[in-house]
């Protein structure tokens, strides 16, 4: 069976269910994979997103700083 069959076949099932616990129990669970699934990335700005990309880049390129010599200019 196809995503998309069990899809359509959730909307059948959903439809003539009338048990709200079920329905709320269904819900929960969906609900909460949905949220696991979003990525976070979509919902940066274009300008956060090239920041983490710029970053990216420098650790590939091997400009990078031991956090503690960070953190201690800001000491």
């Amino acid at each position: 069976m196809s995503v998309t069959d069990l899809k359509s076949g959730l909307h059948r099932l959903v439809d003539v269910v009338a048990d709200e616990h079920l329905l709320t129990a269904v819900y929960t669970l969906l609900d909460n994979q949905a949220s696991v699934e979003r990525d976070f990335w979509h919902d940066l700005s274009p300008a956060q997103q090239a920041d983490i990309q710029a970053g990216l880049a420098d650790l590939d390129a091997g400009r990078i700083q031991p956090a503690k010599a960070v953190f201690a200019r800001y000491q």
